[in-house]
C-alpha cells in the first residue's frame, strides 16, 4: 500500500510519539489499552505460547532478523501469481 496522508488530507502528519504526546494531554484514550484487556488477552495467549514451548515446530521456516523473511513466503505469493512489494 502506497499512502501519504500529507497528500490524501492537505496536512503534514505528526510523528507518532508526538501524536501519543498530544492524545495523552488531550486526555484521548483511543490509541491506549486497559489493565483489564491486556490481563483478558493474556489469559487468552499464556496457555498457547505455553503449549508452543512444548512441541516442535518441523514445519516453520526459519530467517534471519533483517532479512526479507523465509523462502517458503515467496513460494507461496507465486502460488497466485503474486510478488511482495518492496519500494
Amino acid at each position: 500500500m502506497v499512502f501519504s496522508y500529507q497528500e490524501a488530507f492537505g496536512v503534514k502528519a505528526h510523528p507518532a510519539y508526538e501524536r501519543l504526546l498530544i492524545d495523552c494531554m488531550k486526555g484521548d484514550l483511543t490509541l491506549f489499552v486497559r489493565q483489564d484487556d491486556i490481563e483478558a488477552t493474556w489469559a487468552v495467549m499464556d496457555p498457547i505460547t505455553a503449549h508452543w514451548e512444548h512441541i516442535r515446530a518441523w514445519d516453520l521456516p526459519h530467517y534471519s532478523a533483517g532479512s526479507w523473511g523465509p523462502a517458503e513466503s515467496d513460494l507461496l505469493l507465486s502460488r497466485d501469481s503474486r510478488t511482495w512489494l518492496t519500494e
